[in-house]
């Protein structure tokens, strides 16, 4: 076993000597190195945010999406002129992520006026520098961030279908309901013909 690490891209050449039944062998292979390191990185997914009396708290995944760890992980409300840090707490420590993994978070942000979004400045050190970045949680007119994938409802502006939940016949059932009551009104009519 050895260290690739100062060998990204390079070809290495192995060489192996071996003796079978007094006769002496070699054979030779080559072999690309490919270490690529991609530093860990910290990304918030996963967001879900509830509003409450001015505030909001915000929820999620701290994801490290590359592939050395990240340690000392912080996430905290960064305070703008209608965002501020919110009780019981602005701030959350996340401590270590490792690489290709994630951690949980929740923090709470006061709100004033009508923000679009609330930055959360992440703080985290990885390959022994300290690394800091602001990540915009976007909130919709009511404070509460836009739901993404979640089951959408098929109807149109132009639907007919009404809005508390009733549903309306189908043209088939209706026209053949009108079928039979005409079929029935003209059966009727005759035996009182007779």
């Amino acid at each position: 076993m050895f260290d690739t690490a100062d060998l990204s891209d390079q070809v290495v050449q192995f060489t192996a000597t071996y003796v079978v039944d007094g006769e002496t062998y070699t054979s030779s292979l080559s072999e690309e190195i490919d270490d690529e390191s991609v530093p860990g990185e910290i990304q918030l997914t996963s967001i879900e945010t509830t509003r409450s009396a001015g505030t909001v708290t915000i929820q999620g995944d701290a994801a490290n999406v590359g592939n050395t760890d990240a340690s000392s992980v912080l996430l905290t409300v960064k305070e703008t002129a209608n965002v501020s840090h919110g009780s019981p707490s602005g701030g959350y420590f996340v401590g270590r992520v490792e690489a290709s993994e994630f951690a949980t978070f929740d923090v709470t942000a006061q709100l004033s006026g009508e923000p679009t979004s609330v930055p959360i400045e992440v703080s985290y050190i990885v390959d022994g520098d300290r690394v800091t970045t602001t990540q915009q949680v976007p909130l919709d007119a009511s404070g509460t961030a836009p739901v993404a994938g979640g089951p959408q409802s098929d109807q149109g502006p132009g639907s007919n279908e009404s809005s508390s939940g009733g549903s309306q016949l189908p043209l088939p059932i209706i026209g053949g309901v009108l079928v039979v009551v005409v079929v029935g009104g003209v059966g009727i009519y005759r035996w009182r013909q007779h």
